[in-house]
């Protein structure tokens, strides 16, 4: 076997054909409303906003703000908002990742009843501006902070891990840009402050860049909620823009249920 393998390899490292280059072209979606008309029993809503890379030297503070505003789970606001105040969603939730090599975008999310989606989106769009507004709480920093400075070991937990991590890292062209990423990693979290989180809120939050993408049933949903005067089209700028359902596999519209 060992005489196999060597014959195999003998010609390693193998050259082929080069890689074409990864498309980049990533123009924001307009700012508006944009609704797929579907008959199911709760509306299924994304709210997103132009994203980063992974190398963006707000990176961090992204990632920490993000944590606060609605990806850490049932400490993060938008849960506490609008599920645990209000009942309105089983979750919701954000997310804020670094793309590798083309921004990924900001995005938050929740499934509710058809006739309370537009108020559960204002709520979420109330965090946002709150959290680029104000200063976030000192405990809300912390517990952050250390959630992400006590997770760290996990990502070296195994042989396996430490492998995928490191090969992750020189396949995506990391360890050449920043060769101490993994070993800065904690210090470079503990160095986030509460400027640096409202920081990147204002510059990240942007309500006039909006998009609001919601799936479910369409009158129901721009019916809004009699106890709540708000609707969809009043908390983004741009128009409302209905999209057609498709098939998941062609991507081509399917006809409408009679």
């Amino acid at each position: 076997m060992i005489r196999k393998l060597e014959i195999l390899f003998a010609d390693w490292p193998f050259n082929g054909e080069k890689v074409p280059s990864i498309p980049t072209n990533t123009t924001p979606t307009a700012p508006g409303v944009y609704v797929v008309d579907k008959d199911v029993n709760q509306g299924r809503v994304a709210m997103i906003l132009p994203g980063i890379k992974r190398d963006n030297p707000d990176y961090f503070a992204v990632i920490i703000m993000n944590d606060i505003l609605g990806g850490g789970g049932f400490t993060s606001r938008i849960m506490s908002r609008v599920r645990s105040d209000e009942g309105l969603a089983y979750d919701a939730h954000s997310s804020f990742p670094g793309g590798v090599y083309y921004p990924l975008t900001f995005s938050a999310g929740f499934q509710s009843k058809s006739r309370t989606v537009a108020y559960a989106t204002s709520i979420v769009l109330e965090e946002m501006k709150h959290i680029a507004a104000d200063p976030v709480a000192d405990d809300e920093l912390n517990t952050s902070k250390r959630g992400f400075i006590d997770r760290f070991p996990r990502t070296f937990g195994t042989k396996a891990q430490i492998a995928n991590t490191f090969a992750q890292e020189e396949f995506t062209g990391r360890y050449a840009a920043d060769p101490e990423f993994w070993k800065k990693y904690r210090s470079r979290i503990e160095a986030v402050g509460k400027a640096d989180v409202q920081r990147v809120a204002r510059k990240f939050m942007t309500p006039d860049k909006l998009v609001i993408l919601v799936v479910g049933q369409k009158d129901e949903i721009l019916l809004g909620h009699p106890n709540h005067a708000i609707k969809l089209t009043e908390l983004t700028a741009g128009q409302l823009t209905e999209l057609p359902l498709r098939d998941p596999l062609t991507m081509k519209p399917l006809p409408k249920a009679k």
